[in-house]
């Protein structure tokens, strides 16, 4: 038979609850260290691409609501952010710095990190298809108007 513990009193739990928020506090200032170390390598980077993954729930969706973690160039720097916006509001959108998130979004954000790189990765794979057709349209262009500006011989 097992016995039973009792209840710990209200100034037990009230005691208890304090060294939690302690704990609570010393842990989410290591996530934002971290974060700031990870945000950081993302910039040294240097791919000077923007990318987004969705972190939408189902009960935003279900407001028309959406939420992004991003790494996204603002003014002159490269930050972590979550982007967040309501379709039914369009163009209603708000861009949170990450390290001022809400701890539940930090969190969120910290687990999907590695999603979030892959993504910028496939994004400057893109950029790089999309800038060596765009020079390939250009030059042809280019060429284009050179021949035709070319004076036409006589015939004789």
């Amino acid at each position: 038979m097992t016995a039973t513990k009792k209840p710990a009193t209200l100034a037990e739990r009230l005691a208890h609850a304090r060294n939690l928020s302690a704990d609570l506090n010393a842990s989410t200032d290591k996530l934002n260290a971290s974060l700031e170390v990870l945000e950081r390598k993302f910039r040294e980077l240097d791919l000077g691409v923007e990318a987004s993954i969705d972190l939408t729930s189902d009960w935003e969706r279900e407001g028309n609501e959406w939420r992004r973690l991003c790494f996204e160039k603002v003014g002159g720097g490269w930050r972590f952010s979550i982007v967040t916006g309501n379709e039914a509001i369009e163009p209603n959108f708000d861009s949170t710095p990450l390290l001022k998130a809400s701890r539940a979004w930090r969190l969120e954000a910290a687990m999907k990190m590695d999603a979030l790189l892959e993504e910028m990765i496939n994004e400057a794979e893109r950029q790089i298809d999309m800038v060596n057709k765009a020079a390939l349209g250009v030059d042809l262009l280019a060429s284009t108007i050179e021949f035709a500006s070319k004076p036409k011989r006589a015939s004789t």
